[in-house]
Formats: C-alpha cells, sequence, structure tokens
C-alpha cells in the first residue's frame, strides 16, 4: 500500500494504491474532489498520506473503509480512536507495555491534522449518500482576538464545527528574524540570485513558492518597483500562490537594483520564463524548487549560527512593519491573507509593542518621585 505519483496534464497529481496495486477507489475520488476544488497538489499530497496512514490501520483491523458505521464488533468512535491510539502510541496499541512510559510517535498537532483528513474524507463519503453522517462535531463559541469600540455592546460571536476528536495544542511562538539577522543573512549570500530571493522574502514578505513561481513577466511593472503576484495551478517547479491571493508587492530600491543586475548577467543567457532558476547545481536553466532552497537554508544558517527558514524571513517582514506602527490589517493586506485571523499569530507583538513603548516612555517622562511627594502630602 502506498502513494502512487502521477503526471496529468495539470501537473504532479496522487493516488492511493494497495497492497495489489490496485488503485482505492474510495480515496482516489475524494483526491480527484479536491483536485476539482483547485486545491493545491502540496494539499493533495498531504491528504493522500494522510489517508494512506488511515488505510493501513483499517486493513490491520480487517474494517473496509466504507464499513465504518457497520461493523459488528465497534461503532465508529470506537474505531476512529483506536486509530488515534495507533497514531500516537503504536507499542500500546500492539500489547506492548513499556517500563518508562512510552514517548508519543507523533505530536498532538500531527494527530489533529490527521484526524481532521479523515473526518473530512468521511465527510465527501457521507455526502455522496456511501456512509452515514457520523456524530462525531460539537458546536463551539468562538470570537476574534482584536475587540473593536464598543465590542461587548454587540454579538461579535459565532459558532463553528469542533471535531470531538481534536486535541488541545499550544500554538507555539512565532518565530521571525529581525533586520539585524536580515543583514546578516544577506551579507553571507555568495551570488545576485540568492541575495534577490533573501530580498523578496523579507523585504516583500513573500512566501516561498510564491518567490519561486514568478515568471518574468510578472516584472512588468518593475520600474516603479512593483512585482506582481500572479497564482498559477501548472508551475513546471510546483509553485503555487496559497489560495490564489494574487496581488502586488513594492521593493526598496536595492531590492530593485539586484532583480535588474540578476535579469541583466545571470538570466541573460537562459531560455526561461521563470524568474529564480538553476545556475550552480541540479539540472542548469531549470526552475528552482521549494526543497533545493530549503536545504540551501540548512547551510545557511550553519554559516549565521542562527535558526532559520524561508517562512521566518516573511514573519519577519510582519514584526518589523507592526513595530513601525502598520495597523494589523494592513499587515493582512499587504500579506494577502484572506482570514484575518492567520494575522492574528502576531498579536503578541502588539503587545510586546504595547510593553516596549510605556517603559522607554517611563525612562524619558518618569513621574515617580513627583507624585511619591503628592502622596505624602495626602
Amino acid at each position: 500500500m502506498k502513494v502512487q505519483q502521477i503526471e496529468t496534464k495539470r501537473g504532479k497529481r496522487y493516488i492511493l494504491i494497495g497492497d495489489d496495486y490496485a488503485p482505492i477507489e474510495s480515496v482516489n475520488r475524494y483526491l480527484k474532489y479536491l483536485d476539482n476544488l483547485n486545491k493545491s497538489p502540496n494539499t493533495q499530497k498531504s491528504y493522500a498520506y494522510d489517508l494512506l496512514l488511515y488505510c493501513r490501520f483499517m486493513a490491520i483491523e480487517g474494517i473496509a473503509l466504507e464499513d465504518l458505521c457497520m461493523n459488528e464488533n465497534a461503532g465508529p468512535l470506537d474505531i476512529l480512536s483506536k486509530f488515534m491510539l495507533w497514531l500516537q502510541y503504536p507499542d500500546y496499541y500492539d500489547g506492548i507495555l513499556h517500563f518508562d512510559a512510552e514517548s508519543a510517535s507523533r505530536s498532538d498537532r500531527s494527530i489533529n491534522r490527521i484526524m481532521s483528513t479523515v473526518l473530512e474524507f468521511y465527510q465527501y463519503l457521507a455526502a455522496n449518500n456511501k456512509i452515514q453522517q457520523l456524530e462525531v462535531y460539537k458546536m463551539q463559541m468562538i470570537s476574534g482576538k482584536f475587540k473593536p469600540f464598543l465590542y461587548e455592546l454587540v454579538k461579535h460571536k459565532r459558532e463553528v464545527m469542533s471535531s470531538i476528536f481534536k486535541k488541545p495544542v499550544t500554538n507555539p511562538p512565532v518565530e521571525a528574524i529581525t533586520r539585524e539577522q536580515y543583514n546578516t543573512l544577506f551579507s553571507l549570500c555568495r551570488n545576485t540570485r540568492d541575495k534577490l530571493l533573501l530580498a523578496l522574502l523579507y523585504e516583500g514578505g513573500l512566501r516561498l513558492n510564491e518567490a519561486l513561481g514568478l515568471h518574468i513577466c510578472d516584472l512588468i511593472d518593475i520600474e516603479d518597483n512593483i512585482i506582481h503576484i500572479v497564482a498559477r495551478d501548472n508551475n513546471e517547479n510546483g509553485a503555487r500562490v496559497k489560495l490564489h491571493a494574487e496581488g502586488t508587492i513594492y521593493l526598496p530600491e536595492y531590492a530593485v537594483d539586484l532583480l535588474l543586475e540578476y535579469l541583466n548577467n545571470d538570466l541573460i543567457d537562459y531560455n526561461t520564463d521563470f524568474l529564480f532558476i538553476n545556475l550552480y547545481a541540479g539540472v542548469i536553466g531549470f526552475p528552482m524548487e521549494a526543497n533545493t532552497v530549503e536545504q540551501w537554508f540548512g547551510r545557511l544558517e550553519k554559516k549565521a549560527g542562527f535558526h532559520v527558514t524561508p517562512h521566518m524571513l516573511r514573519h519577519g517582514f510582519a514584526q518589523e512593519k507592526l513595530e513601525k506602527g502598520w495597523p494589523l490589517e494592513q499587515v493582512q493586506a499587504y500579506l494577502r491573507h484572506k482570514n484575518p485571523t492567520s494575522t492574528e499569530i502576531y498579536a503578541k507583538y502588539t503587545d510586546a509593542m504595547k510593553v516596549k513603548a510605556m517603559k522607554e516612555f517611563l525612562e524619558n517622562n518618569d513621574y515617580s518621585e513627583d507624585m511619591k511627594a503628592l502622596a505624602k502630602n495626602d
């Protein structure tokens, strides 16, 4: 049983095949449904591997995927909860006991992602009348973190469905690099292409795949320091604009100079539509892929002496702009977040900024002694 990559007219796609090499039809229909909804190939791949795990578990249990609600020995909740146990503590599931507590094989966050995939798969089957609807969701009241004026006078809370299998997790602190760290990384780059890529990630706040998906035609307004972010579904390197969130970015002059230098000196001899191509390793002239850049960042962080990933530059962009006084809504618009909750991860920075600003105010305007004297007079 494995995930099989296939080539289609729309690029790489994924299917599941069984131990007998026959397609697992219900899963593959679901993956095709995701493709029809224009889910990214990376999302489809992730769903395929999540469902591969579930298929392996159901094979161990001897239960067909569509028989979840018709099993004589266990109900759907029992089966799904056993699947969670198998994912997180496989030895305990197999009856193997440890003198010390067994370490979890997967984090709660990973378990939540996999369970979400499985439940969405069964929602799809239920909507197609293949199984009965699962009773695995509960209503939950939520509200946003950012409360406007007169917030308490208006009902802002809304109901959402939450899975009963969802484990509570604490969001880790957002990792971001500072301007000083960016300058260090920039100085460690040994060629114009790499400097330009860093500049687009940090100064433009781009996601890695958005940068790697840039075409030369997207630079039509570069004389005005503007680059267009264009959504394309079938880039050769698999790079896509997340959620088709198109837009524009405005670059500082040094980044524009870098870009023009790169076009005129490095790309001039290549017949390519892509902005970022392999120049020093891999298939020369082919568009760069995300794993190539991630490997380069692994080497870069060793030289720099601090942890860094491509996405930390995007976070650094947001942190710097908030510290300079940009409203959160403006950061959301520039980052092209369609959901404001995606931008709320930076809320802690606004709190830190408040404390920092108050400390600076008191350092420059300390009225403590005057107020102590007034208090004594009272």
